[in-house]
């Protein structure tokens, strides 16, 4: 695998770095079954573990910090390999993280092992848990001691994405000279303008990739070039309303968006780079992002419902207004006269194990609501 930024495709899944890592994680179909399929979060973990191996971080001694570890499974993976990890997440107990179900949220250390991937005596040497805001880190953290830090679909959730830039660039004040960040996010496939922000999920444009990418590079530091490639074959023009663990495509439809997965690489040079350097990188920076562009267009046009869903989106923000609703709310309120039919498409963020559900209808539907969701939960939702 090419050591550069770059979105998921569904052939990652055939690969020998894939497999071997999944085999390491314990998420082949062997330990899952049915929900070994080419889940996206599958892929995430697969390829930070990759990245980090082939920039030799993966070696006993180095020292690792993940931001927003959930119930994860890479700190056991990275303890494994000898690394000193510190383990990361937001305290359950605070009104911002109740955005999240607490199944998401790490406990304690020990439940990071709960797949015992890591011998649990080299897993107790290796690995220590603290609680951590990732929109205000700590100075204990941001020590420039650590050799990699890593965050695995965390940056979306933290209010918008200027938190989340704000996040990244903070982190990297984690890293000795040498060392390398890799976060894991939810890209927007269709649209470098019109996205999701200021919610619980964003979804981040290549816009907002190349702002970050002119911004570090002028502070010296290396950013990956980003290749946003969305297709290799028909199979990654497909999507699924079901971002859960039991989907085999690389693309989900949420909130009138086409939303996949990118992996972004940041280093920390050794030495600071040179002005002519910086220049330099700034150049080659743009210009990646006019070939993003090129690749998001191409994607676009191969993809029929990308139009619809530019109209949808529009008739969405008219009927939300028609019926009072609050998108992105746990207590929806929908009022009909006796006898009325409306047609209502709403973004609905979950508190679920699972991560985001859609409470969207399909555009041939007559229902003015339907539920996409394969884990059946109490929603706590209202509807009048």
């Amino acid at each position: 695998m090419k050591q550069y930024s770059r979105a998921l495709l569904l052939a990652d899944f055939d690969t020998e770095w894939y497999k071997k890592w999944s085999k390491l994680l314990k998420q082949t179909e062997k330990e899952r079954g049915y929900f070994a399929l080419k889940a996206n979060k599958f892929w995430q973990n697969a390829v930070m573990a990759q990245i980090l191996f082939k920039n030799e971080k993966l070696t006993p001694g180095s020292k690792g910090i993940g931001f927003g570890v959930g119930m994860e499974r890479l700190p056991a993976l990275f303890a494994s390999h000898g690394v000193k990890i510190t383990a990361t997440d937001q305290d359950f107990q605070t009104c911002k993280s109740k955005q999240w179900d607490n199944e998401q949220l790490a406990h304690n250390v020990n439940s990071l092992n709960r797949e015992k991937i890591c011998k649990p005596q080299t897993f107790k040497e290796n690995v220590s848990f603290k609680r951590e805001d990732m929109r205000k880190l700590s100075k204990s953290v941001t020590n420039r001691s650590y050799d990699f830090l890593w965050s695995n679909c965390a940056l979306g959730h933290l209010g918008s994405i200027d938190n989340s830039l704000e996040f990244i660039e903070k982190s990297l004040t984690c890293l000795k000279p040498g060392g390398i960040a890799v976060h894991t996010t939810e890209f927007n496939a269709i649209s470098d303008s019109e996205t999701l922000n200021n919610t619980d999920t964003v979804f981040f444009r290549p816009s907002d990739f190349l702002k970050l990418g002119l911004h570090l590079a002028k502070q010296g530091y290396d950013v990956s070039p980003l290749e946003l490639r969305l297709f290799k074959t028909n199979e990654d023009l497909g999507y699924t309303l079901k971002p859960t663990l039991g989907n085999d495509q690389s693309k989900i439809l949420f909130c009138g968006y086409l939303a996949t997965q990118v992996v972004l690489i940041i280093r920390k040079p050794e030495q600071p780079p040179t002005a002519t350097a910086r220049v330099l990188k700034a150049i080659s920076l743009r210009a990646n992002y006019v070939q993003n562009l090129k690749h998001q267009y191409a994607f676009r046009n191969k993809t029929p419902i990308a139009a619809l869903l530019k109209a949808d989106r529009g008739a969405r923000r008219t009927k939300a207004a028609d019926t009072n609703i609050t998108p992105l709310s746990q207590n929806i309120k929908i009022t009909l006269k006796p006898g009325e039919t409306k047609e209502v498409r709403v973004g609905y963020d979950n508190l679920s194990s699972s991560g985001l559900f859609n409470l969207y209808y399909t555009f041939k539907d007559t229902n003015p609501l339907a539920l996409s969701t394969s884990t059946p939960i109490d929603r706590n939702s209202k509807f009048a």
